[in-house]
């Protein structure tokens, strides 16, 4: 669909404050057109370089802009924007508060970026709406398809704080933009400093050609007229289609026929040859026109749908591409824009549309899960049989040292140890050896079981009581850089005891003094350095130096839900996630940002796991097995 914009621009005098200006450009050359667009610019800052006047700066910035977009041959349109409005930013970045907004109007598609402050605001459906705002030293871009009545308000941020939303609404609605324009001159004008006050407000209608095209669409559907037989029968109009235009033909070669009956009582109507073509002709005609009413009514269903979702196709498809643009600029953005496309595709496929065009789109999707998304489906492989060690063997725990993980059964009171890199199993601790496991640490080859007696070392056998019970209720256990540590959910504290050269010393709290934190619903922890805890309503919650830190997940799609299990430690760079309602593994930075997912459906029957960067490997913890998920994003 193509628009026609009307522009109005509006920008105050230049002043100690600053200066603003915008600023349109349409290529005349055709071929630069239909490559770059039609552009438009808001450029403000606080200050200029000595000796240069106001304009001749703002002249400077619009002409390296300018320079940059229209001078490049090569890249897309879009990601060539993205990276001139960077670079020109970055040029100038020992100027004051240099912001620029640009839009560029190409092939139906409105693309954005802002830079330093600028903002973008969309009026459409009488609704105002901040479509994109930066901030300083950042730039930020999107893209969309226009509607007709769309107005765009590229601004800078003084503007958008010398008018609230409300006065710029109600200077723009339902009324053309240089009347919009006329209506804040005044009041901006007035102000005491305005030198960095600017906006263009761009305006989008249909363009003639538009109604062109429904014109078409209206008169597609053409009345057949058919000839009268000689009983004087006439047939209902039909619609024309391909059947119609062979009957126009044949009727064309078919005179209307006058048959005479004489009083002759033997005379036999039938056997007149004349009669049985005419008779034969008629029922040929019929037979043709019923066809035709067949395929007519089929060909208009078929694009009668096809109408419904084209849009949607395009609308895939561009922002499959957009994505892919955007991936190295902002990742984030870029994988927003390939799960849209990824919505729109299956959608059409879930309701039955067979098209090539989808086909297509679906296998760009699949190929850039991967690369985008970090999105990797898997089959996860079965690693030990643990029942085949230990007959009934049903595990509840897993924990790993040295790439060494170790397995308990809680109720038959067994640990089964096994290699990470070579799969070496053996049960290390028996029935016989203690009476009961509530949880189990491990660090180096020493194992720790820990029950309401106490902290017990187990070594060939034997077993070295280490800690007394010092604790209200049920514990966590873990033991990091040779110390061990205890969460007390009764006292909701944590407690470290320092290691010492005959056991452990005594408890001391570790939350720093007059620090206190609810952890009573500690699932399961990791110590790395930080602590990690996993609650019972699937929350993760950080702390370090006796202190809870501020942590969140960024970029992960669809939201966490609640998570079993977390694992991480001092070697490895990332946290990973168990979420088995969503059946996969989800990688996040040690800051929470998003890095991949790992999706199966043998995942929402784990209860834990561990992970060895070094051999790509996450074990997943089920009740007689361990299975393995080889990592692809390192």
């Amino acid at each position: 669909m193509s628009y026609i914009i009307t522009s109005a621009k509006i920008t105050g005098n230049p002043d100690k404050g600053g200066w603003a200006q915008a600023y349109q450009f349409t290529p005349a050359d055709p071929e630069k057109l239909t490559s770059r667009g039609q552009f438009f610019a808001v450029i403000s800052t606080g200050t200029k370089e000595e000796g240069i006047d106001a304009v001749s700066a703002g002249r400077e910035l619009l002409s390296r802009v300018h320079e940059e977009y229209f001078g490049r041959g090569e890249g897309s349109a879009f990601s060539t924007l993205s990276s001139s409005v960077e670079k020109v930013i970055e040029e100038f970045s020992s100027w004051e508060d240099v912001e620029i907004g640009c839009i560029i109007y190409l092939t139906d598609i409105v693309y954005i970026v802002v830079g330093g402050g600028a903002k973008v605001y969309l009026l459409r459906n009488d609704i105002l709406t901040p479509l994109i705002q930066s901030e300083n030293g950042k730039c930020l871009a999107a893209s969309g398809h226009p509607h007709d009545s769309d107005l765009f308000i590229i601004g800078s941020s003084s503007f958008f704080t010398s008018f609230s939303a409300g006065v710029i609404k109600g200077s723009a609605i339902g009324k053309d933009p240089n009347y919009a324009v006329e209506s804040l001159a005044p009041t901006l004008h007035a102000l005491p400093a305005a030198g960095k006050v600017g906006a263009l407000f761009l305006s989008f209608a249909q363009g003639p050609e538009v109604n062109e095209r429904i014109a078409k669409i209206e008169n597609k559907i053409q009345k057949v007229p058919i000839p009268r037989s000689s009983t004087r029968g006439e047939l209902p109009p039909q619609n024309e289609n391909v059947g119609t235009g062979f009957i126009k033909s044949l009727l064309k070669r078919v005179k209307e026929t006058r048959v005479y009956v004489q009083a002759d009582a033997g005379f036999d109507r039938e056997s007149n040859p004349k009669r049985r073509i005419s008779l034969g002709l008629g029922a040929a005609l019929l037979v043709l026109l019923v066809v035709s009413i067949v395929f007519g009514i089929r060909e208009k269903k078929q694009k009668d749908i096809k109408e419904n979702y084209v849009e949607t196709l395009a609308s895939a498809s561009h922002n499959l591409s957009e994505a892919d643009e955007l991936y190295s600029l902002n990742p984030e953005r870029s994988r927003e824009l390939l799960i849209e496309a990824r919505q729109k595709v299956l959608g059409l496929s879930s309701e039955g549309v067979q098209d090539s065009t989808l086909d297509e789109l679906k296998k760009k999707i699949e190929e850039n899960e991967k690369k985008i998304l970090g999105e990797f489906r898997v089959e996860a492989e079965s690693f030990v049989e643990l029942a085949l060690l230990s007959d009934g063997f049903e595990a509840d725990e897993v924990v790993m040292s040295q790439e060494v993980a170790y397995v308990v059964d809680k109720d038959s009171r067994k640990i089964i140890r096994v290699g990470v890199g070579n799969k070496r199993s053996e049960v290390i601790v028996g029935p016989h050896v203690i009476d009961k496991i509530d949880n189990i640490a491990v660090y180096s080859d020493r194992v720790f079981v820990v029950n309401s007696e106490g902290v017990f070392e187990i070594e060939e056998g034997r077993v070295d009581t280490k800690i007394d019970p010092e604790w209200m209720g049920s514990v966590l256990a873990y033991s990091y850089a040779a110390n061990f540590y205890i969460l007390d959910k009764g006292a909701s504290t944590i407690y470290r005891y320092t290691s010492t050269e005959t056991g452990f010393g005594s408890k001391k709290d570790w939350f720093n003094e007059g620090v206190t934190f609810d952890v009573s619903e500690a699932r399961a922890w990791v110590i790395d350095g930080a602590i990690w805890l996993v609650t019972e309503k699937g929350q993760i919650l950080k702390f370090s130096l006796g202190l809870p830190r501020p942590f969140s997940l960024t970029g992960v799609f669809p939201v966490v839900g609640k998570s079993l299990a977390i694992y991480t430690d001092d070697q490895l760079e990332n946290l990973y996630i168990l979420d088995n309602e969503n059946e996969r593994v989800v990688v996040v930075t040690k800051d929470g940002e998003y890095k991949a997912q790992y999706i199966s459906s043998d995942i929402r029957e784990s209860k834990g796991l561990v992970v060895s960067e070094k051999e790509k490997k996450i074990i997943l913890l089920n009740s007689d097995k361990l299975l393995s998920i080889e990592l692809e994003h390192l």
